[in-house]
């Protein structure tokens, strides 16, 4: 038994499976869903919070607004044409202008660790799942910013080649993903 994993920008997971270096990619679902040649199991949606450092401004606001979180740099990995729309409907009109000149991302970082110390080491604000930031959050090196409903949700899933028979031992790991992804849902639920 062999096992690969592999940590790459998004835009290359689909090119990777179609040239067999993977058997399957695990992806936000907007990225691959119009891919005629891939087939897709989706997960659990999961609501996107604004993520900074624990000494923000941001923090010690008794409840910021969208416009105050918009206020900072955002960081985040390179946006599919879908979200790009959406956060662009998301920030206040009275940034729109602002945002649209210098572009949406001040910080573009496809490796979730390297954003992180991003996040860790400026007044950069990032919009993830807070599943992806609950050891750092646990730690104290990062904190969801409370009161800020983004109303943004965003689903992972896996994804493989129509054209290929998917092994026992992918359909355990999706099977194992699945249940993981469960209970991360579970436990957002009950969080406060």
């Amino acid at each position: 038994l062999r096992l690969k994993t592999v940590l790459a920008p998004w835009q290359e997971l689909p090119d990777r499976a179609r040239a067999r270096d993977v058997d399957l990619i695990v992806v936000e679902l907007s990225q691959v869903q119009q891919m005629e040649d891939f087939a897709v199991q989706g997960l659990t949606e999961h609501a996107m919070v604004p993520v900074c450092h624990p000494l923000h401004p941001l923090t010690r606001m008794a409840s910021p607004t969208l416009t105050d979180v918009f206020s900072y740099p955002l960081a985040g990995p390179s946006l599919t044409p879908a979200l790009t729309a959406v956060l662009q409907k998301l920030i206040p009109a009275s940034q729109r202008a602002q945002q649209k000149k210098r572009g949406l991302l001040a910080v573009e970082c496809d490796l979730s660790g390297m954003l992180k110390d991003v996040l860790r080491h400026s007044h950069a604000i990032s919009l993830m799942p807070a599943f992806m930031v609950a050891a750092e959050v646990a730690a104290g090196q990062l904190v969801c910013v409370p009161g800020v409903e983004l109303g943004l949700r965003v689903r992972f899933g896996c994804a493989w080649l129509k054209a290929r028979t998917l092994s026992p031992v992918t359909t355990r790991f999706m099977e194992l993903l699945a249940a993981h992804d469960g209970s991360l849902a579970a436990h957002s639920a009950l969080a406060p």
